[in-house]
C-alpha cells in the first residue's frame, strides 16, 4: 500500500491563550511594586488577590498575551510504503439448544517504511455469546 501525505501544520504559526496569565503580569515590571505597595496603603489589600487571579482566556487574547506560540518546520511531504498482512480464525460451539458461543482470533502486521516501526505484537482476540 502507498502512503503519501503532506501536512503543513502551523506553519504559519499559531498562538493560544488561556486562563494562566494573572493580571498583574500585564502591568509593566517598574509599576507591579509600587502598585502594590498602594494598595496596601488604602487598605486594600484585598485587591492584590485580584491582580494575582489568572485573567480568562478571552481577556488574554484581547490583551494580546499568549500563553504559547507554536509554528511548524521541516519537510511537510511524506510518502511511504506499508505492507499489510492479517490472518483471521473463527469457530462457533453450541453449548447449549439456546446458547451459542462465537469465538475467533485476529493477527495483524503492518511493514511500515522507516522511521514507523513494524508492530509484531497485533493479536486481537474476540468472543461472543448469544
Amino acid at each position: 500500500m502507498q502512503n503519501a501525505s503532506d501536512s503543513q501544520t502551523f506553519f504559519g504559526g499559531r498562538f493560544n491563550f488561556g486562563a494562566a496569565l494573572p493580571l498583574i503580569s500585564l502591568a509593566p515590571a517598574t509599576v507591579r511594586t509600587p502598585l502594590v505597595t498602594f494598595l496596601t496603603q488604602q487598605n486594600r489589600a484585598d485587591l492584590i488577590t485580584v491582580l494575582n487571579t489568572p485573567i480568562s482566556a478571552l481577556q488574554a487574547f484581547n490583551a494580546n498575551a499568549p500563553i504559547v506560540y507554536q509554528q511548524g518546520f521541516g519537510e511537510s511531504h511524506f510518502d511511504g510504503w506499508s505492507h499489510r498482512t492479517a490472518v483471521y480464525g473463527q469457530d462457533t460451539w453450541k453449548v447449549r439448544p439456546n446458547f451459542t458461543f462465537n469465538f475467533s482470533l485476529r493477527y495483524y502486521v503492518e511493514n511500515n517504511v522507516e522511521p514507523m516501526p513494524t508492530d509484531w505484537n497485533n493479536v486481537q482476540p474476540r468472543a461472543a455469546g448469544h
